[in-house]
């Protein structure tokens, strides 16, 4: 994907659910990655090719604005006050500069939620590995993209061969049309109306917790709150959680690492008729299953779910529906 996909102004149903989803801490929807780097990155090259990258994908400066009584989905609109030096960091380990120290790292850089008045990305350089290297942490909320965009938007700033020449400049876009303004809260209303009868049954199983707690509804949309939880309330509940160290999480974190090497892999995987993602499933499956062998608690199955891209060539932000399997 070389050229990136026009963004909406106004998340889907989906993503405002993300969105809103963490007034719960536990429900966060940023996720993050490592890349180990054979050495240090040139940090002030890296931030004009961020620079870069956030002109060209223009999620990148936008900020979430929410609408009038939290009805409707909220939409993006440009930060002002946009900083790239607040998204991009740099650090050093100390010494030793091992991975478990890097991990930790990435934990904390994981946890830590988002400020939602700023755009929702952020990367931190580290330095000081052992061996010369450093490592490039990114964190990114689902509601700015799903994989494959991410893969677009990673082709902005890396390169597929060392030392490759800066590319050109790009412009600040100039809009044609002024920022849009929040709806009103009869614009809201309507638009819940018209939205709640083309949501899919699987997305309203999941806004029933949101809608559980009505004190955090304005009376202005009492009316239109009511009509939904009408609809979800002939919804059976979620099966019953099949994790027994999973049930019950706190809010740390802690990364750890399965390797799975990728010639190895994906050869498997075409022996045995599958796809490299099934094989990633199966890694991740082992991955758990080893987790819960470790401190004691062995299960038999998990319940997973999969991202499913439905993806056109016009589609932006997130594209994708979820599968839900149980995984031995």
């Amino acid at each position: 994907m070389s050229d990136m996909p026009q963004f909406d102004r106004k998340m889907s149903d989906a993503e405002g659910l993300m969105w809103r989803l963490e007034k719960d801490p536990h429900l966060s929807s940023a996720f993050a990655s490592v890349t180990i780097l054979d050495r240090a990155p040139d940090f002030d090259q890296l931030l004009r090719r961020m620079e870069r990258a956030t002109h060209v994908v223009e999620r990148l400066r936008q900020r979430v604005q929410p609408v009038p009584v939290n009805l409707s989905a909220p939409i993006w609109v440009d930060d002002s006050n946009f900083d790239i030096r607040y998204h991009v960091r740099h650090m050093a380990l100390p010494k030793p500069g091992s991975m478990r120290q890097l991990f930790d790292i990435a934990s904390l850089v994981a946890c830590d939620p988002f400020e939602r008045t700023r755009p929702l990305w952020q990367f931190v350089v580290v330095d000081g590995l052992r061996g010369g290297r450093s490592a490039l942490i990114q964190k990114l909320h689902h509601t700015i993209a799903d994989g494959e965009t991410s893969v677009a938007m990673s082709l902005q700033f890396l390169d597929f061969e060392r030392d490759a020449p800066e590319p050109r400049p790009v412009k600040a876009a100039v809009r044609d049309e002024p920022e849009p303004v929040p709806p009103n809260a009869q614009d809201v209303i309507r638009d819940l109306f018209a939205g709640s009868f083309r949501m899919p049954i699987g997305l309203l199983r999941q806004i029933r917790d949101l809608l559980a707690d009505p004190t955090g509804i304005p009376d202005a949309g009492n009316a239109a709150a009511d009509t939904i939880k009408g609809m979800i309330s002939q919804l059976g509940d979620t099966e019953q959680a099949h994790s027994p160290l999973w049930s019950k999480r706190s809010l740390g974190r802690r990364v750890e690492v399965l390797r799975a090497p990728f010639d190895e892999t994906k050869a498997a995987a075409k022996r045995l008729g599958g796809t490299l993602n099934t094989a990633f499933l199966t890694a991740a499956a082992e991955g758990a299953s080893r987790y819960h062998i470790e401190l004691g608690s062995p299960v038999e199955q998990l319940r997973a779910s999969m991202a499913i891209s439905t993806r056109t060539e016009s589609s932006g932000s997130n594209a994708f529906s979820l599968a839900r399997m149980m995984v031995p």
